[in-house]
């Protein structure tokens, strides 16, 4: 006798008798646990031309925290992801990411991800929908191996401008460390 669930075409299923898992689309889910230390955050703190009357466009910047989970709901955290492979896991990076609006500013941040062997990776979102001011929500998502024990993040932050196609903005990359319990 068994308690089942279905998500998305995918079923999960525990035994009433004794606990055990009968059924899984996620088998890493029950052989890890899915914390993330985020250390050695850099921080990027700068103006940018904002190319007006106005001056300068402020902006700070650092990864504030993350989560490992083998499911996304398609509205939350990197759209359509649902469940990864067997094999993978998606990883949810919250950035604080604090910039003053300017309309003539266009930010073009990139982040990248670099798992153990050197592969990088880039998020399933794109650079306007991390970086743009989506109301203090600035997420990076990406998929990775599900036994995966650490990866770098690198943020580097560039800024253009919407009337001055020549005016460009490139500040040093910072980086973070991601280790995964």
């Amino acid at each position: 006798m068994g308690l089942r669930a279905e998500i998305r075409d995918e079923v999960s299923e525990i035994s009433l008798v004794d606990g055990s898992i009968l059924a899984t689309p996620s088998p890493s889910l029950h052989e890890r646990e899915l914390g993330v230390e985020v250390t050695e955050a850099g921080i990027v703190e700068t103006e940018v031309d904002e190319g007006w009357a106005y001056g300068v466009m402020s902006v700070r910047g650092t990864v504030k925290s993350a989560v490992l989970t083998p499911y996304i709901d398609p509205h939350d955290h990197g759209g359509n992801l649902f469940w990864a492979a067997a094999d993978e896991l998606h990883l949810v990076v919250n950035l604080d990411w604090q910039l003053d609006y300017a309309a003539n500013v266009i930010d073009q941040t990139e982040a990248t991800l670099t798992l153990e062997d050197g592969t990088e990776l880039r998020p399933v979102q794109g650079t306007d929908q991390i970086f743009y001011d989506s109301h203090g929500t600035h997420i990076a998502t990406f998929t990775i191996p599900a036994d995966e024990r650490s990866a770098t993040l690198t943020l580097s932050p560039r800024f253009t401008q919407v009337i001055d196609k020549d005016f460009e903005q490139v500040e040093d990359p910072i980086t973070a460390t991601l280790t995964f319990s």
